[in-house]
């Protein structure tokens, strides 16, 4: 065989076997509170990690609390962001094209047991075990998520958040310790 042919076939057997963006096994994808993947990790101190780099990045006035100035200004940032196309509108798809880099390995609690849809195909979409933050501010429940939405849905996120207090370090990386790393 040529040199060239057993190269790609090296780099097609290495690139199944898993080499690539490392994912941890047992790792669970971890995303900021507006929904944007930061990405997959196996024990609470690197989800402490993420968040804390995320609230770093968003804490503009650097006095170690958000203000919903700050939460918006980086939700629209991540709207913009999410809605690939420019259409004004976030989809699964976009969502999914965004978040397969980052997503780790599939396990069994993680793939859809429902029957097919005829009508869509959905093999290509992420079955995520907790609620889809950018999804769930779709409130007219057309498949897709406005700015408006999603900016509202921000604004209710920053509310519940601060209900007890300022929203701090602590707060964003709460979740954390909910969490069940294997």
């Amino acid at each position: 065989m040529k040199p060239v042919v057993i190269s790609a076939i090296l780099l097609a057997l290495l690139g199944g076997c898993g080499f690539g963006p490392e994912r941890p096994a047992g790792a669970q994808l971890i995303s900021s509170p507006n929904g944007e993947p930061l990405g997959a990790v196996n024990d609470t101190a690197r989800c402490e990690s993420l968040l804390e780099g995320w609230f770093a990045a968003v804490d503009t006035s650097r006095d170690g609390l958000l203000s919903q100035a700050e939460l918006e200004a980086d939700a629209l940032r991540w709207f913009l962001r999410a809605d690939t196309d420019g259409d004004g509108f976030v989809t699964v798809t976009e969502l999914t094209a965004l978040r397969r880099p980052l997503e780790p390995p599939p396990t069994p609690r993680m793939v859809s047991r429902g029957p097919a849809s005829p009508f869509r195909d959905d093999s290509n979409l992420i079955v995520h075990r907790e609620l889809d933050l950018v999804m769930a501010a779709d409130v007219n429940l057309d498949w897709r998520v406005s700015r408006e939405e999603f900016m509202a849905a921000t604004a209710r996120r920053y509310a519940t958040a601060t209900r007890r207090g300022p929203y701090n370090r602590s707060v964003a990386t709460a979740d954390c310790e909910k969490r069940r790393f294997r």
